[in-house]
């Protein structure tokens, strides 16, 4: 939860570029992601996934956990914002909308 409104941020700087972010969240009550979203005025759309498909979809571990999707909704190696080193998924908090991943990003998108 720490990350939403890095999160919210970085969806915002650039979203007219075409950039989306989607929050799952998982093992979690709907009032709860209510609360969250309304609290940290997130615009982004957020689902919740009751049964937790996601979690045996995407072998998830601990949250939060971060997917980088292409076009084509395929999962991308990315370099992680925190240490510079490849990965495909991202597991814990970042701060999303510094400026090393606003940089990523941004190429990203070009």
């Amino acid at each position: 939860m720490a990350e939403l409104p890095a999160l919210e941020q970085l969806y915002r700087s650039l979203r007219d570029q075409g950039f989306t972010i989607v929050g799952i969240a998982v093992d979690d009550t709907l009032e709860n992601i209510k609360e969250a979203v309304q609290k940290n005025g997130i615009t982004y759309p957020v689902l919740l996934d009751e049964k937790g498909k996601s979690k045996r979809l995407f072998e998830l571990k601990g949250f939060p956990e971060s997917f980088v999707l292409d076009g084509k909704k395929q999962v991308m190696i990315i370099t992680d914002p925190g240490d510079g080193t490849p990965v495909t998924k991202i597991i814990g908090p970042r701060e999303w909308s510094q400026n090393r991943a606003m940089q990523m990003f941004k190429g990203l998108l070009q």
